[in-house]
């Protein structure tokens, strides 16, 4: 699961718009993008998002895990 995707599952299942989602952190329109994939989210606006409606890090980061895991090396 992407990011964007993660996203937009954290924002149904709080019942949220997607401008719920993003006041005070992006624009709307930014983070409509990012949870249709066009457009990547910084660390910092991300983990601000997941602070302010207190999703946990972990469990998010649990659900994007496989996506962006690099294989081992060697």
């Amino acid at each position: 699961m992407t990011i964007g995707e993660a996203l937009k599952e954290m924002q149904k299942e709080l019942g949220l718009t997607g401008k719920e989602m993003a006041a005070g952190i992006i624009t709307t329109g930014t983070y409509s993008r990012v949870i249709h994939g066009t457009r990547r989210i910084s660390s910092d606006l991300l983990i601000k998002l997941l602070l302010k409606h207190n999703i946990d890090l972990s469990y998010f980061f649990d659900k994007v895990s496989d996506t962006y895991m690099l294989p081992p090396i060697g």
